[in-house]
């Protein structure tokens, strides 16, 4: 079984919860989390993590407010789906 969380205190609770209980981790459950915060790394085991590209999704959301302010809102929204990226960082919890 694996549980994946996005967040921050929903993992740590699963985290320290699984500890509680003697559920070993990653031997009977799995744990990913997601942002790399600086608790993945540091908790034993340390917790795989989603780690999203931050500095790319905020450049991308300048961009679109600009256009928008180009445009001075008199274009309907458009949707639109940007892929941004992201990196799986490996560690001990799976």
């Amino acid at each position: 079984m694996s549980l994946s969380a996005q967040a921050t205190s929903l993992r740590s609770a699963s985290f320290f919860e699984a500890g509680r209980r003697n559920i070993s981790i990653p031997g009977r459950i799995g744990l990913t989390g997601f942002g790399n915060l600086e608790f993945s790394a540091t908790c034993n085991p340390a917790i795989t993590t989603v780690e999203p590209n931050s500095d790319r999704i905020a450049g991308e959301v300048v961009a679109l407010i600009r256009e928008n302010l180009a445009e001075k809102g008199t274009s309907p929204v458009r949707s639109k789906v940007i892929d941004t990226g992201f990196q799986i960082i490996a560690r001990d919890s799976l």
